[in-house]
Protein backbone atom coordinates (compact mmCIF):
# COMPACT_ATOMS: atom_id res chain seq x y z
CA UNK A 1 0.00 0.00 0.00
CA UNK A 2 1.33 3.43 -0.95
CA UNK A 3 1.19 6.17 1.66
CA UNK A 4 0.63 9.79 0.67
CA UNK A 5 3.56 12.10 1.34
CA UNK A 6 3.24 14.72 4.07
CA UNK A 7 1.09 17.73 3.24
CA UNK A 8 3.97 19.87 2.09
CA UNK A 9 1.65 22.72 1.11
CA UNK A 10 0.12 22.88 4.56
CA UNK A 11 3.54 22.70 6.22
CA UNK A 12 4.75 25.61 4.09
CA UNK A 13 1.58 27.57 4.87
CA UNK A 14 2.04 27.04 8.61
CA UNK A 15 5.65 28.22 8.37
CA UNK A 16 4.52 31.27 6.41
CA UNK A 17 1.82 32.15 8.95
CA UNK A 18 4.28 31.78 11.81
CA UNK A 19 6.77 34.03 10.01
CA UNK A 20 4.32 36.88 9.37
CA UNK A 21 2.69 36.95 12.81
CA UNK A 22 3.21 40.34 14.42
CA UNK A 23 3.94 42.20 11.18
CA UNK A 24 2.51 45.73 11.08
CA UNK A 25 -0.72 46.06 9.10
CA UNK A 26 -2.38 49.14 7.67
CA UNK A 27 -1.66 52.77 8.44
CA UNK A 28 1.44 54.02 10.25
CA UNK A 29 0.36 55.96 13.38
CA UNK A 30 2.93 58.62 12.50
CA UNK A 31 0.96 59.30 9.31
CA UNK A 32 -2.50 59.06 10.88
CA UNK A 33 -4.93 56.19 11.37
CA UNK A 34 -8.31 55.54 9.76
CA UNK A 35 -10.79 53.70 11.97
CA UNK A 36 -14.14 53.45 10.20
CA UNK A 37 -15.41 57.00 9.76
CA UNK A 38 -12.89 58.38 12.25
CA UNK A 39 -9.36 59.65 11.68
CA UNK A 40 -6.73 59.95 14.42
CA UNK A 41 -3.32 61.56 14.07
CA UNK A 42 -1.29 60.82 17.23
CA UNK A 43 1.80 62.65 15.99
CA UNK A 44 -0.02 65.87 15.08
CA UNK A 45 -2.43 65.57 17.99
CA UNK A 46 -5.91 65.73 16.46
CA UNK A 47 -8.94 63.58 15.66
CA UNK A 48 -11.79 64.01 13.20
CA UNK A 49 -15.03 62.19 12.40
CA UNK A 50 -16.31 62.08 8.82
CA UNK A 51 -20.01 62.09 7.97
CA UNK A 52 -21.66 58.70 8.42
CA UNK A 53 -21.19 56.41 5.44
CA UNK A 54 -17.98 57.98 4.14
CA UNK A 55 -15.12 55.69 3.13
CA UNK A 56 -11.79 57.25 4.12
CA UNK A 57 -8.36 56.81 2.56
CA UNK A 58 -5.25 58.29 4.13
CA UNK A 59 -2.96 59.43 1.32
CA UNK A 60 0.47 61.04 1.58
CA UNK A 61 -0.76 64.59 0.97
CA UNK A 62 -4.29 64.47 2.35
CA UNK A 63 -7.10 62.47 3.88
CA UNK A 64 -9.64 61.70 1.15
CA UNK A 65 -13.22 60.54 1.63
CA UNK A 66 -16.09 59.48 -0.63
CA UNK A 67 -19.76 59.09 0.28
CA UNK A 68 -23.15 58.45 -1.28
CA UNK A 69 -21.71 56.41 -4.12
CA UNK A 70 -19.39 59.21 -5.22
CA UNK A 71 -21.99 61.99 -5.02
CA UNK A 72 -20.21 63.46 -1.98
CA UNK A 73 -16.52 63.85 -1.18
CA UNK A 74 -14.14 65.33 1.38
CA UNK A 75 -10.51 66.34 1.64
CA UNK A 76 -8.50 67.22 4.74
CA UNK A 77 -5.02 68.69 4.47
CA UNK A 78 -2.94 71.34 6.22
CA UNK A 79 -0.67 74.30 5.52
CA UNK A 80 1.87 76.17 7.62
CA UNK A 81 0.49 79.34 9.19
CA UNK A 82 2.14 82.45 10.55
CA UNK A 83 1.17 83.90 13.92
CA UNK A 84 -0.99 86.51 12.19
CA UNK A 85 -2.98 84.01 10.11
CA UNK A 86 -6.51 83.49 11.40
CA UNK A 87 -8.91 80.76 10.35
CA UNK A 88 -11.10 83.42 8.74
CA UNK A 89 -8.23 84.86 6.69
CA UNK A 90 -7.19 81.35 5.68
CA UNK A 91 -10.65 80.77 4.22
CA UNK A 92 -10.57 84.11 2.39
CA UNK A 93 -7.09 83.54 0.94
CA UNK A 94 -8.34 82.11 -2.34
CA UNK A 95 -7.43 78.46 -1.89
CA UNK A 96 -10.64 77.43 -3.61
CA UNK A 97 -12.49 79.09 -6.47
CA UNK A 98 -16.07 80.22 -6.06
CA UNK A 99 -15.79 81.17 -2.38
CA UNK A 100 -18.69 83.27 -1.14
CA UNK A 101 -16.79 85.66 1.10
CA UNK A 102 -19.95 86.87 2.83
CA UNK A 103 -20.55 83.31 4.05
CA UNK A 104 -17.39 83.18 6.20
CA UNK A 105 -18.34 82.67 9.83
CA UNK A 106 -16.52 81.82 13.03
CA UNK A 107 -17.52 78.58 14.76
CA UNK A 108 -17.62 79.03 18.52
CA UNK A 109 -17.63 76.46 21.29
CA UNK A 110 -14.85 74.12 20.19
CA UNK A 111 -11.45 73.62 21.78
CA UNK A 112 -9.71 75.02 18.68
CA UNK A 113 -10.21 78.17 16.57
CA UNK A 114 -12.33 77.27 13.54
CA UNK A 115 -14.36 78.93 10.83
CA UNK A 116 -16.47 77.84 7.89
CA UNK A 117 -17.77 79.12 4.56
CA UNK A 118 -19.42 77.89 1.37
CA UNK A 119 -18.25 77.93 -2.25
CA UNK A 120 -20.00 77.18 -5.50
CA UNK A 121 -18.58 75.48 -8.58
CA UNK A 122 -20.12 74.52 -11.89
CA UNK A 123 -21.17 71.02 -10.80
CA UNK A 124 -20.31 70.87 -7.11
CA UNK A 125 -21.24 72.86 -4.02
CA UNK A 126 -18.73 73.09 -1.18
CA UNK A 127 -18.76 73.47 2.59
CA UNK A 128 -15.32 74.60 3.74
CA UNK A 129 -13.70 74.50 7.15
CA UNK A 130 -10.47 75.90 8.59
CA UNK A 131 -9.10 74.88 11.98
CA UNK A 132 -5.96 76.17 13.68
CA UNK A 133 -3.82 73.82 15.73
CA UNK A 134 -0.35 75.05 16.67
CA UNK A 135 1.42 76.55 13.67
CA UNK A 136 -0.79 74.87 11.06
CA UNK A 137 -4.17 75.52 9.50
CA UNK A 138 -6.15 72.37 8.75
CA UNK A 139 -8.34 72.77 5.69
CA UNK A 140 -11.49 70.73 5.21
CA UNK A 141 -13.38 70.63 1.92
CA UNK A 142 -16.73 68.87 1.67
CA UNK A 143 -18.31 68.59 -1.76
CA UNK A 144 -21.77 67.54 -2.90
CA UNK A 145 -23.68 67.72 -6.15
CA UNK A 146 -26.59 69.05 -4.13
CA UNK A 147 -25.81 70.88 -0.88
CA UNK A 148 -29.23 70.52 0.73
CA UNK A 149 -29.76 71.77 4.30
CA UNK A 150 -29.57 68.18 5.58
CA UNK A 151 -26.33 67.45 3.72
CA UNK A 152 -24.84 70.78 4.79
CA UNK A 153 -25.71 70.05 8.42
CA UNK A 154 -23.78 66.77 8.23
CA UNK A 155 -20.78 68.56 6.74
CA UNK A 156 -20.84 71.27 9.41
CA UNK A 157 -21.04 68.65 12.15
CA UNK A 158 -17.98 66.91 10.69
CA UNK A 159 -16.02 70.17 10.72
CA UNK A 160 -16.96 70.75 14.35
CA UNK A 161 -15.85 67.22 15.24
CA UNK A 162 -12.21 68.23 14.63
CA UNK A 163 -10.55 68.40 18.07
CA UNK A 164 -7.34 67.90 20.00
CA UNK A 165 -6.57 64.23 20.48
CA UNK A 166 -7.79 63.10 23.89
CA UNK A 167 -5.60 60.85 26.08
CA UNK A 168 -7.93 57.88 25.67
CA UNK A 169 -7.93 58.35 21.89
CA UNK A 170 -4.14 58.52 21.82
CA UNK A 171 -3.97 55.29 23.82
CA UNK A 172 -6.37 53.55 21.41
CA UNK A 173 -4.68 54.85 18.25
CA UNK A 174 -2.17 52.06 18.08
CA UNK A 175 -0.59 50.34 15.11
CA UNK A 176 -2.41 47.21 13.96
CA UNK A 177 -0.56 43.93 13.57
CA UNK A 178 -1.26 40.55 12.04
CA UNK A 179 -2.26 37.89 14.54
CA UNK A 180 -2.57 34.20 13.69
CA UNK A 181 -5.49 32.41 15.34
CA UNK A 182 -6.46 28.76 15.39
CA UNK A 183 -10.06 27.89 14.55
CA UNK A 184 -11.99 26.40 17.46
CA UNK A 185 -15.17 24.31 17.12
CA UNK A 186 -18.05 26.65 16.35
CA UNK A 187 -15.87 29.40 14.91
CA UNK A 188 -16.93 30.96 11.62
CA UNK A 189 -15.44 33.62 9.40
CA UNK A 190 -17.89 36.08 10.95
CA UNK A 191 -16.94 35.28 14.56
CA UNK A 192 -13.24 35.61 13.77
CA UNK A 193 -13.89 38.85 11.91
CA UNK A 194 -15.51 40.31 15.03
CA UNK A 195 -12.15 40.15 16.78
CA UNK A 196 -10.77 42.77 14.42
CA UNK A 197 -11.03 46.50 15.25
CA UNK A 198 -12.96 47.46 12.13
CA UNK A 199 -16.26 49.21 12.69
CA UNK A 200 -17.64 48.15 9.34
CA UNK A 201 -16.87 45.54 6.68
CA UNK A 202 -14.92 43.40 9.16
CA UNK A 203 -16.09 40.20 7.47
CA UNK A 204 -15.01 41.48 4.06
CA UNK A 205 -11.62 42.41 5.53
CA UNK A 206 -11.22 38.92 6.99
CA UNK A 207 -12.11 37.23 3.71
CA UNK A 208 -9.66 39.35 1.69
CA UNK A 209 -6.93 38.92 4.29
CA UNK A 210 -7.21 35.14 4.04
CA UNK A 211 -7.73 34.84 0.29
CA UNK A 212 -11.42 33.93 0.31
CA UNK A 213 -13.81 35.23 -2.34
CA UNK A 214 -16.82 34.38 -0.19
CA UNK A 215 -17.60 33.05 3.27
CA UNK A 216 -16.83 29.33 3.58
CA UNK A 217 -16.94 26.89 6.51
CA UNK A 218 -13.75 26.90 8.57
CA UNK A 219 -12.13 23.68 9.70
CA UNK A 220 -11.28 23.42 13.40
CA UNK A 221 -7.54 23.43 13.97
CA UNK A 222 -6.72 25.46 10.87
CA UNK A 223 -4.97 28.80 11.33
CA UNK A 224 -6.01 32.11 9.82
CA UNK A 225 -4.94 35.75 9.83
CA UNK A 226 -6.75 38.44 11.80
CA UNK A 227 -5.75 41.99 12.65
CA UNK A 228 -5.39 43.25 16.23
CA UNK A 229 -3.85 46.24 18.05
Amino acid sequence: RTLAPPAVGETARDAYLTAIEGIAYGDDPNQGLVRGDRFFHPKLGFAFTAPDGFALENQAAALIGVGEGGAQALRLDSIAASDSTTVESALASGWIDGLKTDSIETIAGGDLPMATAVAQGAQWSFRLGAVRLGNRIYRLIFAAHSLTPAVDARFRAAIQSFHRLRPEEAAAARELRLQIVQVQPGDTAETLARRMPFEDKALAQFLVLNGFEREVPLEAGQRYKVVAP
